[in-house]
């Protein structure tokens, strides 16, 4: 497998010119500017690495899968344009840049984010005709979902009403929809575009790796921005109202979880998991190492 960054940020600049030019329109300079600005910003890209490293399970081909890959980080990167609006979580830096908003401004950012959305199913649909029809509307059903009411956006509103007193349980559907699901999609589109029952064994691993691989990504992210959320009174698992031994409970249950779901997909599909059980055994080690 090639490393996806490269072939990835050629793909998105490719995308990005031809969702904002034809022969009979042109789309504001500076509109794509914000786009780009975002989109093309130096990023994990941990989304992207897991449609890839999937994909290698199914013997997908670049041309099936860089849809997939392109369109969950176009998507992804709309969503951290809005989340950094004043109406939203007003952060003035995101990937170690200032954020859309502080640059472009805040009308301009808005309709970036936007445009990028729409632009997710223009990148998804160059995978039309590269897989069954059955396989292709599976996926794109999967993303939908993954972007709407029942993920991320759902997830979004849900964490607005989140407070001080708000449980772990709450919290942790929230995390669910706002980080899960696209972590989910990223893993099973893949095996939509293959095929692959959902009833199977296969399926049903893939399933549970992707959630708790989903949900280790969270607690991580939580911890990394703890002194940051709790300045700005965002809950998180480490919030005032959580116990330590909660937080250590809720740390070992999720490794053991992540650990026993990877076990599982290394014994089903041997070496050719290899670099998804990399991005695995990544997030794992950040686990055991937090204090």
């Amino acid at each position: 497998m090639q490393n996806i960054r490269p072939n990835l940020d050629r793909y998105l600049a490719q995308t990005l010119d031809e969702v904002t030019h034809t022969q009979e329109t042109k789309t504001s300079p500076t509109l794509k500017k914000a786009m780009g600005y975002s989109l093309l910003a130096p990023g994990k890209r941990i989304r992207p690495r897991l449609v890839e490293a999937t994909s290698a399970l199914f013997a997908l081909t670049p041309e099936q899968f860089l849809p997939i890959a392109g369109a969950i980080e176009i998507f992804h990167c709309s969503t951290l344009i809005h989340d950094d609006l004043p109406c939203l979580d007003d952060d003035d830096l995101r990937r170690g840049q200032a954020s859309n908003h502080k640059v472009f401004g805040e009308g301009m950012a808005l309709l970036a984010g936007d445009t990028l959305i729409v632009s997710t199913f223009d990148c998804f649909l160059k995978a039309q005709g590269t897989v069954t029809d059955a396989g292709f509307l599976r996926g794109l059903s999967r993303l939908v979902h993954a972007m709407g009411a029942r993920g991320v956006m759902g997830g979004q509103g849900a964490e607005m009403e989140l407070t001080e007193t708000s449980s772990l349980a709450e919290l942790k559907s929230v995390h669910r929809q706002k980080t899960g699901a696209l972590f989910e999609a990223s893993v099973l589109i893949p095996a939509d575009f293959r095929g692959l029952e959902l009833e199977s064994v296969e399926f049903i691993a893939l399933q549970g790796f992707s959630r708790d691989l989903g949900e280790a990504f969270q607690i991580l992210d939580d911890f990394e921005d703890r002194e940051q959320d709790q300045n700005e009174k965002k809950r998180s698992i480490f919030g005032t109202d959580d116990r330590p031994e909660t937080v250590d409970e809720v740390l070992t249950a999720c490794y053991r979880k992540l650990e026993a779901h990877t076990a599982e997909i290394e014994r089903i599909w041997s070496r050719s998991a290899t670099a998804l059980l990399e991005i695995s055994a990544e997030i794992s080690r950040r686990l055991r190492k937090l204090p």
